[in-house]
């Protein structure tokens, strides 16, 4: 039906400007379904969409005030990657610039469901026709054995997706390597439990995920537990994803491999975590996942001398807080565009915080992945070390910011308090929050 009654969109040309990534760009919207979209839709909402006149884009919003109709801007994407406007001689660097010219108009984005599309030609391209790339958490699997990621790709599309007949292929050629299996991660399922036996260098521990029905329609989030990453150190962690489950199932199931060479290769550990946040976010570019991301709070223990020492490293706003004689402490650091030194580095990169979003499209300023918005949403973490001296009735809850924008430090500390079992504690504080 398209082709009967729009045949132009033959003819337009694919375009590949930075725009594309945009997530309130509609790459197969018409003017007319733009209107009817509209319409529906709260004064002062927008969206981007292709021009009928080719190297074109439309902005196209409903009016604010007294104003109840739907208006449409021809934008012009120069080669230069600026932008300019039909009767505005001013130069855009990025769309969101031009937005924010335009802030007491153009009120709310309309984004698109599942992030834009790749591609608005009507017929096929090769690669549509392409196979699909191979689930990142086999990708995880065949990298921790000590591969590439265009190797395990490459060798997983080869063997149809079986993990084992990949790594068998790619070991005739090398030797494989392998990374350190989790003791639990992530299903991906609407909840899980898991509970873990103390150590030499913790106590016991629990873990609890919730999907949360009432506001998700699937699970982003995940959990990696290794108690045993080396003979002197255990790694924990909780990973906030969004936009898809991507990024998650890739991170849950490499980061701590990435951070395991680093202490191997006798760094200091906050070189270690530094490298091993850069090395995973990088990956994940090379797996071309470009839209999905996550926020991250991992938490090292080591055995160093007589001492323990407890290292934590986030990029996000997932946080770690430590019950100390029954006080909370805060480990971790919140990456959101509210902090200035966050807000001053996105903006001297040339970004804009429109909505308290960067770029309009995501509030925390630091994560694993975000590849579209990567100039301005770092993967760096902060990281803090202290030793462990504890006493009956500490604990430490690391989690993501379904706990935190509910409970504030202490007030997670006091619903868990006095609680001996972590695995019933864990599932008491996300019950709490839901």
């Amino acid at each position: 039906p398209r082709l009967l009654f729009r045949p132009h969109f033959l003819f337009r040309p694919t375009l590949a400007m930075s725009y594309r990534s945009e997530k309130w760009f509609h790459a197969n919207l018409s003017a007319h379904e733009a209107i009817d979209l509209l319409e529906r839709q709260a004064q002062g909402t927008f969206l981007f969409r292709p021009s009928s006149s080719a190297g074109f884009l439309s902005l196209s919003y409903k009016g604010v005030k007294q104003d109840h109709d739907i208006h449409h801007i021809r934008v012009a994407a120069h080669a230069s990657g600026k932008y300019t406007t039909d009767g505005d001689p001013k130069h855009y660097d990025s769309l969101a610039l031009l937005v924010k010219a335009r802030n007491s108009i153009l009120l709310h984005p309309l984004y698109v469901v599942g992030g834009p599309t790749s591609n608005y030609d009507i017929l096929p391209t090769a690669q549509q026709m392409a196979p699909p790339p191979p689930p990142a958490a086999d990708v995880a699997r065949v990298v921790a054995a000590g591969f590439t990621v265009a190797e395990a790709q490459a060798a997983l599309v080869a063997a149809h997706n079986s993990v084992d007949a990949a790594i068998t292929a790619l070991s005739s050629r090398r030797p494989a390597r392998p990374g350190v299996s989790p003791f639990a991660v992530s299903n991906g399922g609407k909840r899980c439990t898991v509970g873990g036996p103390a150590g030499l260098l913790h106590g016991p521990f629990g873990i609890t995920d919730d999907q949360n029905i009432n506001c998700k329609s699937y699970m982003e989030d995940g959990f990696c537990a290794v108690p045993n990453l080396t003979p002197t150190a255990a790694f924990f962690a909780v990973y906030d994803g969004h936009s898809g489950r991507e990024a998650v199932d890739f991170i849950q199931l490499q980061l701590h491999n990435n951070l395991l060479q680093g202490l191997q290769a006798n760094i200091s550990v906050v070189e270690a975590f530094t490298n091993a946040y850069r090395v995973t976010d990088q990956q994940l570019a090379e797996m071309e996942i470009m839209k999905a991301g996550s926020t991250s709070v991992t938490a090292l223990i080591t055995q160093e001398g007589n001492s323990r020492v407890l290292h934590v490293a986030n990029a996000g706003d997932a946080r770690a807080v430590l019950c100390k004689g029954g006080k909370a402490q805060r480990l971790s650091f919140d990456h959101k565009v509210e902090v200035e030194s966050e807000t001053a580095r996105i903006e001297a990169a040339g970004g804009v915080i429109l909505w308290g979003r960067v770029q309009g499209q995501t509030m925390v300023s630091r994560s694993l992945g975000d590849h579209d918005l990567k100039k301005y949403v770092i993967s760096d973490p902060f990281y803090h070390k202290q030793a462990l001296h504890p006493t009956p009735g500490d604990f430490l809850i690391i989690a993501c910011d379904g706990i935190w924008d509910v409970f504030s430090d202490q007030e997670a500390v006091d619903v868990v308090r006095g609680g001996t079992d972590p695995q019933a504690m864990s599932a008491r504080l996300v019950d709490a929050a839901i």
